[in-house]
């Protein structure tokens, strides 16, 4: 049986692939976790270039992508990384330390915890396409996603729904958690992103044309 290559079958089988190996490429490049931020930015924007059926060639793309971005992430994505290592192992010690009582100030303190790591996720899951579109200060970045977020508040939860449900799977279904691990290592990266994109890519291009205007005096500064 002979495949037409511009079948709609063959389009989806290929962009799954696509997505697949740049998955397995995001996911060796955040080994280092310091490059992890600029791999992610650059695993966002091939997600939103396959979406927009761009044609590009997909190692070569990302990995221009992480070389650009790498230096400039450093400045937003340590103090994520500082501030959710932090949330993070003060919630396990509070719950180390009421385990057994019933609720208390530290389960209160806990949820307070939780609460800001999900905004703070909120927050780069629109640094990571504004990043890898628009050339700005790492301040500037921060705070146009911040009021993206907020603006776009939706969006923003729907996305960070998606990027929490594998670890939502795993302590309400404990049996598959075999299933979930090779959907983190074939799909984890790319799947949310894929969908971020289709929730993301209309705002994404109305401040592209909006950069691009003649009245804009810094085309490239992106949106302020």
């Amino acid at each position: 049986m002979r495949i037409d290559p511009e079948s709609s079958w063959y389009h989806g089988y290929t962009n799954m692939m696509n997505m697949v190996l740049v998955n397995v490429l995001t996911l060796l490049m955040c080994i280092p976790i310091l490059t992890a931020g600029a791999a992610i930015t650059a695993a966002n924007r091939l997600c939103m270039d396959i979406l927009r059926d761009e044609d590009t060639y997909i190692v070569r793309r990302w990995w221009k992508t992480v070389r650009d971005e790498f230096a400039g992430s450093l400045w937003w994505w340590i103090p994520a990384l500082i501030l959710l290592g932090t949330g993070w192992a003060e919630s396990w010690w509070l719950g180390n330390a009421s385990s057994g009582m019933t609720i208390t100030w530290a389960d209160g303190l806990r949820a307070l915890l939780l609460s800001i790591s999900v905004c703070i996720v909120g927050v780069l899951v629109w640094i990571f396409p504004l990043v890898a579109y628009f050339s700005n200060t790492a301040r500037a970045h921060v705070r146009n996603a911040s009021i993206l977020a907020l603006q776009h508040l939706g969006r923003t939860s729907l996305i960070v729904l998606l990027l929490a449900a594998p670890e939502l799977g795993a302590v309400l279904f404990p049996s598959a958690r075999l299933v979930l691990g090779w959907y983190i290592v074939l799909l984890g990266i790319t799947f949310p992103a894929y969908c971020a994109a289709l929730l993301q890519r209309r705002v994404i291009d109305t401040l592209r044309d909006e950069a691009d205007t003649p009245t804009n005096a810094d085309p490239a500064a992106g949106p302020s």
